[in-house]
C-alpha cells in the first residue's frame, strides 16, 4: 500500500492503531454477548466460552504489540 493510499483513510498511525483496537474491541463485545444471548449454552458452557475468548483476545492482542 503505497503512502498516500494509507493517509487517505488514516491522518496517522495512531489513527490506524486507534480503528484497530476500536473494531477489536467491539468485535470482542459482540462475541461476548452472543455467548449470554445463546440459550442452548448452560452456564457452565458459557463461561468455559467466555474464558476462550478472553485468552484468544489477549493473545491477538499480545500479537499486535509484538509485530510494531
Amino acid at each position: 500500500m503505497s503512502k498516500a493510499t494509507f493517509y487517505k483513510y488514516f491522518a496517522t498511525k495512531e489513527d490506524l492503531a486507534n480503528e484497530i483496537l476500536s473494531y477489536s474491541s467491539k468485535r470482542f463485545s459482540n462475541r461476548a454477548r452472543a455467548i449470554d444471548n445463546n440459550l442452548e449454552s448452560n452456564v457452565k458452557e458459557k463461561l468455559q466460552r467466555k474464558i476462550i475468548l478472553i485468552w484468544e483476545y489477549i493473545i491477538r492482542m499480545i500479537n499486535i504489540t509484538i509485530k510494531k
